[in-house]
């Protein structure tokens, strides 16, 4: 199994092909959250670049549509519930020797509980 994000699919894309003509049954899980290793504006402190946030998101681009053309089993789960499942399904179809390909859904901005950024003085 691959776990990646954005910019990590793209670089990554060029190789995809192997898995088909090589029958590798591994599932790549994409945490979709658009961020392409970016956070808006302020998001990390000065000097953040502010923009890589804001190239494309999933509501613009729906990669398993894209990696599905080349053959893979894909699915894009959008319901925390359907992730166990969508993972079992893929793992099933790994065993014939056939690459599955799985993008989650998430927000971009991390939510934190209460003690994130408590002061502890």
């Amino acid at each position: 199994m691959a776990v990646t994000g954005e910019a990590g699919l793209g670089y990554m894309l060029g190789n995809l092909e192997v898995l088909l003509r090589e029958k590798l049954g591994i599932t790549v899980v994409h945490i979709s959250n658009g961020g392409f290793a970016g956070y808006g504006p302020g998001f990390w402190g000065a000097g953040h670049d502010p923009f890589t946030h804001q190239v494309l998101g999933p509501d613009d681009v729906d990669m398993s549509k894209v990696i599905g053309a080349l053959g893979f089993h894909t699915e894009r789960v959008n319901n925390p519930a359907a992730i166990i499942p969508a993972l079992r399904r893929a793992l099933d179809v790994n065993a014939s020797g056939r690459p599955a390909y799985i993008e989650f859904i998430c927000c971009q901005y991390p939510v934190y509980g209460q003690w994130v950024g408590r002061s502890t003085e």
